[in-house]
């Protein structure tokens, strides 16, 4: 019957409903279903067409991977416990496709910043000694080390800056907002815009010439951070004739200067 489909217009072929219609009818076929007599149909369609030479062989194409060239990328979701709570994770995973050495690295999120981290990480290990070098890959003849050896002289060894750069304003509060995300920063510098770098796991603020100021970062969107801190220093300084209840109002607590990292 299918094999007489070959030759049949395209509106005459039979089709799975016809087929089971037929079973079900001429030869009392009622221990069967239609989806069994579809996938049946769909595969030896398959085979006889190939068999006639109308349809395409099975055929695959072999890959070539030149040492140094190419990497496999990719990240995962992974659950944790994190302080007693169960979280979210992302596993960072670089398999190169000559060597098949792996690296792989856990973030709070996948971003821009994770994903760049996490591929200068990756050669930074690659840079150095083989951990697994003595496995085999199946249909390797040599092992991963005998691979990465050749491999690793071609990988980049330059320095690469993975974080991003914000021109964020500071507010009357003294904090600016990067990411949905509020931070505080000294109050001489209300009103002023600064460049923040924002990395996977940090926030950096190069005041002017001075220190740079690290605060750790938050992968969501969610409460400020450090706002008390630095408000109480921006509230102003009561006046000696402020008066209240007829007396001179306390004078106010002396400011400690800001922490080198903060």
């Amino acid at each position: 019957m299918l094999r007489a489909d070959l030759d049949a217009p395209a509106k005459q072929r039979h089709t799975a409903q016809r087929i089971f219609d037929r079973l079900v009818e001429g030869h009392e076929a009622d221990d069967i279903s239609y989806p069994m007599v579809r996938v049946h149909v769909k595969e030896r369609r398959k085979e006889i067409r190939r068999q006639a030479g109308v349809g395409p062989e099975a055929m695959f194409v072999p890959q070539t991977h030149l040492p140094g060239a190419e990497a496999e990328v990719d990240f995962g979701d992974v659950h944790i416990m994190l302080a007693g709570e169960p979280t979210r994770v992302y596993l960072f995973s670089l398999r190169l496709s000559y060597s098949g050495k792996a690296v792989h690295r856990v973030f709070a999120s996948c971003g821009q910043e994770a994903f760049f981290e996490g591929h200068v990480h990756a050669f930074r290990v690659l840079g150095g000694i083989p951990a697994d070098e003595g496995r085999r890959l199946l249909s390797r003849t040599c092992t991963v080390g005998e691979y990465l050896a050749q491999e690793q002289p071609l990988l980049p060894h330059e320095v690469f800056e993975t974080g991003q750069w914000f021109t964020p304003r500071v507010n009357r509060f003294g904090q600016i907002t990067v990411r949905s995300n509020a931070y505080s920063v000294p109050v001489r510098f209300i009103g002023r815009q600064l460049r923040a770098l924002l990395h996977v796991n940090d926030l950096v603020v190069p005041p002017g010439h001075g220190p740079r100021p690290r605060k750790p970062c938050s992968a969501s969107p969610g409460p400020s951070r450090g706002r008390r801190r630095w408000n109480r220093r921006a509230q102003p300084a009561a006046s000696p004739r402020s008066t209240t209840s007829g007396g001179p109002l306390p004078a106010p607590r002396t400011a400690r200067p800001p922490a080198p990292v903060h």
